[in-house]
């Protein structure tokens, strides 16, 4: 998910100091929340570093987008899904608990909501929250990099299993002799 703030006039503009809070939705049981103090006087520039540089940055990403009026902070979930039973829309909440006199306050508003990565296999549809899913066939990586269709063959490669064992009984046979 990507969310996108009300408009500033540069990024040097001042933000009105409080908490931003942070949740990414993980599942019922596995959201993390965070927040982020916003001090007075501290600007969008100031708030975006913070972001990036909180206990958030390993969830989140933030960064400054010029529209060619206006300056928003954008924040952006950096797992690109939502968890399985919950609203691509929740994938990341954030608000701003204003409570400075000066500045302006940040609102968000959804610029894209999280997207779940969804596949066939025998005719099993799998979603899964990430692109990389490593928990469907014991063994096996499917990496999920365009739409379309493929055929994929899962087979064991027996000449390595045989070169394997070649170089295992020659490092034995050096170690007993």
């Amino acid at each position: 998910e990507k969310d996108i703030s009300n408009g500033f006039a540069d990024s040097g503009a001042e933000v009105t100091a409080g908490d931003l809070n942070l949740t990414v939705d993980e599942g019922s049981a596995d959201s993390k929340s965070f927040t982020v103090s916003v001090a007075a006087g501290d600007t969008l520039a100031d708030v975006r570093d913070k972001i990036n540089n909180s206990n958030a940055s390993d969830q989140v990403s933030a960064s400054i987008i010029n529209d060619g009026t206006d300056s928003h902070l954008k924040i952006q979930r950096d797992e690109k899904g939502h968890a399985n039973g919950s609203s691509a829309s929740q994938a990341l909440t954030l608000n701003h608990n204003a409570t400075g006199g000066s500045g302006t306050a940040l609102t968000f508003a959804e610029q894209q909501a999280g997207k779940n990565a969804s596949f066939t296999l025998d005719g099993q549809t799998i979603t899964r929250q990430s692109n990389r899913i490593n928990d469907v066939v014991d063994g096996v990586t499917f990496n999920l990099e365009s739409t379309g269709q493929t055929d994929v063959e899962i087979a064991v490669d027996n000449k390595k299993i045989l070169d394997n064992v070649e170089k295992f009984t020659k490092a034995f046979n050096k170690v007993v002799d």
